[in-house]
């Protein structure tokens, strides 16, 4: 028995929102009543299914739940107490980059579980939504309480920090392909479990500067991911979390051109929370929407440019740096490529446009730990090749000795020869 809730997508777009970074255990399944897919995760010993229709959403649950109701559940869960069509015509006023956003409404923050969340964002250190979400799920199968089946489907609870605080957890996360945040989610599970009950969801009624100052006490979070959890699940709606996607923006759309780091963080993310006040979070997290480019948030859409590329000559770095956040990396490969970029002012003729090409970078980074490479292109006339989907380290490796270590390589291949 399906139960309705009137909505419409302005204030909640189901697909959107479950999609864009913040909760990563929603998977779609197929319901065999409706023959429709719908969205399905374990949420309070229950299994939640949830589907949006028009101008309202469906949702049931399968399990024996707890002392909350369905209803009071979805409620809670998704902050419906905040009318975010509100929010959306304020920022309009406030900020003309919201006129160019009316594809991505109905975005909004989620009340999350506290624990969880903390769990998910230091996963989500020098990582992708695909594989946090990879991660997350993992947690949860292999440590979590079983609730229930759907359509040969097994549902997990998160599992508590009692659970993930035993001996032999890190061992096992490192055997799942977790790498260096095996440590820290073993370390925050001991922590956490030695303090009193609900320690996590005391921290809400607290001021932002208080709640992040214990949170940064845990291994493995530092201000990015404390910015996370706090407005993710602690109620914090003015807390603007600061990533490259972030940094990317201010830099293209705001013309804020600062540097990684602590002093440009605190920059960028007091420029933010000034412009869009209270609810600035919310704000934030409708261009980090927009922004993303490995979800098909709105399909049909049009690719903003296309990319020819042809690669000319590689070379190989190698680095190490690890502290708290930082991520050990021992190799980047570094291989220049000649790019046109298609998609120039409307004003030009496609003959400038085909005829404008620029020399990248393409940047790859080896996480020694999990085997897992990750790629960017920087320009080439950039001082330094910052590291790419690197939220808390701000590693930057210098032209000049790029330059040196081609030459080097170079020299080494004439000399074989």
């Amino acid at each position: 028995m399906w139960n309705k809730l009137t909505i419409d997508t302005a204030e909640l777009n189901l697909n959107t929102v479950l999609q864009c970074g913040q909760s990563f255990r929603w998977r779609l399944i197929k319901d065999k009543q409706t023959d429709s897919d719908v969205w399905s995760m374990c949420l309070q010993n229950r299994i939640l299914l949830m589907k949006q229709d028009k101008d309202q959403i469906l949702y049931r649950s399968i399990g024996p739940g707890n002392d909350v109701s369905d209803s009071e559940l979805v409620k809670n869960y998704f902050n419906l107490d905040i009318k975010v069509k509100d929010l959306y015509a304020h920022w309009k006023q406030q900020d003309s980059q919201f006129q160019r956003k009316s594809d991505f409404s109905g975005i909004r923050i989620l009340r999350q579980e506290p624990w969880e969340t903390l769990c998910a964002f230091i996963c989500s250190s020098n990582n992708n939504i695909k594989r946090i979400s990879k991660m997350v799920m993992s947690l949860t199968t292999e440590f979590g309480p079983y609730v229930a089946s759907l359509n040969d489907n097994k549902f997990y609870d998160f599992p508590s920090p009692a659970a993930l605080a035993k001996p032999g957890v890190e061992e096992k996360l490192r055997e799942l392909g977790f790498g260096y945040r095996a440590k820290y989610i073993a370390s925050t599970a001991k922590i956490l479990n030695a303090k009193k009950a609900g320690f996590l969801h005391s921290l809400r009624p607290l001021d932002t500067a208080a709640t992040t100052s214990a949170l940064l006490e845990f291994p493995g979070v530092g201000p990015k991911v404390a910015d996370c959890v706090s407005l993710m699940s602690l109620d914090k709606h003015s807390i603007v979390p600061i990533d490259t996607h972030m940094y990317k923006i201010a830099a293209r759309d705001y013309k804020m051109n600062i540097s990684q780091g602590t002093k440009g963080y605190t920059i960028v993310q007091n420029k933010f929370k000034e412009l869009w006040g209270d609810y600035a979070g919310w704000a934030h997290s409708v261009l980090f929407t927009a922004d993303l480019s490995n979800l098909e948030l709105n399909p049909g859409t049009k690719p903003r440019s296309t990319t020819k590329s042809n690669s000319k000559a590689k070379t190989k770095i190698e680095v190490e740096e690890t502290s708290g956040d930082k991520l050990v990396v021992n190799s980047i490969h570094v291989k220049e490529r000649e790019s046109t970029n298609l998609a120039k002012e409307p004003e030009e003729t496609s003959n400038a446009i085909k005829n404008r090409k620029s020399i990248k970078r393409e940047v790859s980074i080896l996480d020694t730990e999990t085997s897992v490479v990750s790629s960017t292109l920087v320009d080439s006339t950039s001082d330094s090749l910052p590291i790419p989907e690197n939220d808390a380290i701000g590693i930057a490796i210098p032209a000049k000795r790029i330059k040196r270590e081609r030459k080097l390589r170079h020299t080494l291949k004439t000399n074989e020869s």
